[in-house]
Parts: structure tokens; sequence; C-alpha cells
């Protein structure tokens, strides 16, 4: 069972999750990521279920949030 950090959940995600992130963050579509980045959409969105398993979170407000905090 996957257990994340209790310290620093972000530093589980990978370097392609982390990107996810802050394109989502940004405002970003999952079509407009998924081009963007040369990826299927069905890709993209198995690396933001992953991101929100292990930063605990449930929706892209969230994301927004947890990304201003950390800026």
């Amino acid at each position: 069972h996957f257990r994340p950090s209790l310290r620093n959940p972000e530093a589980d995600l990978t370097k392609r999750e982390q990107e996810i992130l802050d394109l989502l963050a940004e405002g970003g579509s999952y079509k407009k990521i998924a081009a963007q980045l040369c990826l299927s959409l069905s890709t993209i969105q198995s690396h933001i279920k992953i991101i929100y398993r292990k930063l605990q979170i449930h929706s892209r407000n969230e994301i927004v949030q947890h990304q201003r905090k950390r800026g």
C-alpha cells in the first residue's frame, strides 16, 4: 500500500509529475498539457491520479492552493 512522505509529499513526485502539477496550477487543461508534453490524454490522466494520491489532494482547486503555499 502506498504511504506518502509525511515530511514533504512533493519529494515523492517525479520530474514529469512536477511538470504536470505546475501546468495544472497554471490552468492548463488535460488536453492542452497532453499536447504540450507530446503525451496521450490517458497518460496525463494517469499522472494526475498519481499526483493527487501522492499529495493527498482531490481537486484542481487544491492543486492551485498547494502551489500558492509552495511558491
